[in-house]
């Protein structure tokens, strides 16, 4: 079972109070039994966008169903072939991979903004918590896949189904919506055509047109007396979910220096996983090629104290041992170090001794208190040539409440 469906099924017994000591009548072994009525349906909900989509435009998605619990969200887009290039080289042209098409996506709940999500960071955490590299695979090639100029050429020579699994708060929370209290909706601002389109040798502008776009969102439908028992229970009592939530920073490394220096001014709260990457370009398969040219790194406390082991960490030992013990894929064995290199220089450094778990179930494994004033220390194989940006990934324990009126957001 993966710890995403290990996760659903935990929140479903935690919302649905339902006991009986033998279902059905019979005595049965442990592991065959569980909490939940039979009379719950699970589903696969398809919401179609409130407003039009488009490339450098933002889009609305509501999701207004009520006597449900949300599991997660993915986006399909269906979008028209590449028009208006004329050349002729293999893999190309082709778009970059769906999820970075989107700048960033705000998460409301009943008006407030619980989280913002950003397009390397969903990558991230799609290669890093998606399973094992056989789902991983269908992710990857669901949003065409970044290791294959050839499979997202396919994709972008006729009109096409793109998916992009979110990763939200849902996965973590399961969050119940029962009321018009619990209202979602989903803002997407989306990047322009011309950042997103590779063309190789190909001469003129390229040309496409998002046709449409819809949520795929993986629901439990509630019983009404499972609802209503949920609904009476919210009304009395607050109830609380935890999830992390996303600080992030990007910074510039200077051309030139061998050595930079980051004050993590936007980091601030209990910080389980911190995420890190280099690039020499924010556009097109820039987007998804990450700089080679780390050293080691260390974080440091406001006062220069190393909290990340007492020394600096090289970059192999970042890449292939400590991310095999905080990531359940092969990804980061994806570069020069390895068999393939899809430049997946992908660093992380995690303070909870159960990352994944963490960040698939929204469990409290541990955190670093965070004040804003710790520092990101990166060495540079070589000085370096031209200036490079760094985007710092931080995700903090926090707790969604939801209370008889409102929802909202809390940091631990």
């Amino acid at each position: 079972m993966t710890s995403h469906a290990q996760s659903t099924e935990h929140a479903l017994s935690s919302v649905i109070h339902s006991r009986s000591g033998g279902k059905h009548g019979l005595n049965v072994a442990g592991h065959q039994t569980d909490a939940l009525p039979q009379n719950l349906k699970h589903d696969i909900f398809i919401i179609p966008s409130t407003n039009t989509f488009a490339f450098g435009s933002m889009g609305i998605i509501d999701i207004k169903e009520k006597g449900i619990l949300l599991h997660d969200i993915m986006l399909q887009f269906n979008v028209s072939q590449i028009s208006g290039l004329t050349g002729s080289v293999s893999g190309y042209p082709n778009f970059n991979p769906a999820i970075f098409w989107i700048q960033r996506y705000e998460i409301y709940v009943n008006g407030n903004c619980i989280d913002t999500k950003y397009p390397t960071e969903q990558f991230i955490q799609q290669q890093f918590y998606s399973g094992t590299d056989e789902q991983r695979l269908y992710v990857n090639n669901g949003m065409g896949n970044y290791s294959s100029n050839t499979q997202r050429c396919t994709l972008a020579s006729s009109t096409s189904n793109y998916y992009v699994p979110l990763r939200t708060l849902f996965d973590e929370t399961h969050l119940a919506v029962l009321t018009q209290r619990d209202e979602i909706q989903l803002r997407v601002y989306m990047d322009n055509l011309s950042n997103q389109v590779n063309v190789g040798s190909f001469t003129g502008t390229a040309s496409a047109t998002m046709n449409f776009c819809n949520a795929i969102c993986k629901i439990t439908r509630l019983d009404s007396q499972s609802a209503q028992q949920h609904a009476m229970q919210i009304s009395r009592n607050p109830h609380h979910a935890f999830f992390h939530d996303l600080r992030y920073g990007t910074f510039t490394a200077l051309s030139g220096v061998s050595q930079s220096t980051f004050v993590l001014t936007p980091v601030v709260g209990k910080v389980s996983v911190l995420f890190f990457v280099a690039r020499a370009s924010t556009v097109n398969s820039g987007l998804f090629n990450f700089y080679n040219g780390v050293k080691d790194f260390a974080i440091l406390n406001s006062s220069s104290t190393n909290i990340v082991g007492g020394q600096q960490i090289p970059s192999a030992y970042a890449l292939q041992v400590l991310n095999k013990y905080w990531c359940q894929s092969s990804y980061t064995n994806e570069t020069g170090l390895g068999l393939t290199n899809n430049n997946a220089y992908v660093y992380c450094w995690s303070f909870s001794h159960e990352p994944v778990k963490a960040m698939s179930q929204g469990k409290m494994y541990g955190s670093y208190p965070f004040q804003g004033n710790e520092q990101l220390l990166i060495n540079w194989n070589a000085a370096l040539t031209a200036n490079y940006q760094v985007d710092v990934y931080a995700f903090t324990e926090s707790i969604v409440q939801v209370d008889a009126t409102s929802v909202k957001k809390i940091s631990l």
